[in-house]
């Protein structure tokens, strides 16, 4: 019996709350939208940038991704990040927060973000996945 209230303390002690947020203009058309740009967060040593445009491509949308420098001239949507990651034995992302903006106006079209407090579970894929899934239709041809 107390061998199972152990493992149940320490389940409790390794599991967390994972919350998430989303808001999107109800005007924002992303159907529409021709090219997105990932810009790359400036402390991103694990190349997120290019997993975010994978994940957005993967939805079938027309992206590239860099340094904001780099923007294309024909780039119509920003999309940027900010990551927090924490190392428990191992180090795993905990919170990933996307901002979507038109790059003219600057205005913001739509973010989201996802926090997982305690170690394992969700992978970075399915965390991007996650994210991005709350505020983009998978676009159709």
């Amino acid at each position: 019996m107390k061998s199972i209230l152990v493992l149940l303390a320490l389940l409790c002690l390794c599991s967390g709350c994972a919350s998430s947020y989303r808001w999107k203009d109800p005007a924002a058309q992303f159907q529409n939208r021709k090219h997105f740009f990932v810009e790359t967060e400036p402390s991103d040593g694990r190349q997120l940038h290019l997993a975010i445009a994978s994940e957005l491509r993967a939805m079938g949308y027309n992206v590239t991704s860099g340094h904001l420098t780099m923007i294309p001239k024909d780039a119509d949507t920003l999309v940027s990040f900010q990551s927090r990651w924490e190392w428990d034995f191992t180090t795993y992302l905990i919170q990933l927060d996307i901002q979507v903006r038109d790059v003219k106006s600057g205005r913001i079209l739509a973010s989201s973000s996802y926090h997982r407090p305690a170690i394992g579970g969700t992978s970075t894929t399915t965390l991007i996945q996650r994210v991005l899934k709350a505020i983009f239709p998978k676009k159709t041809p």
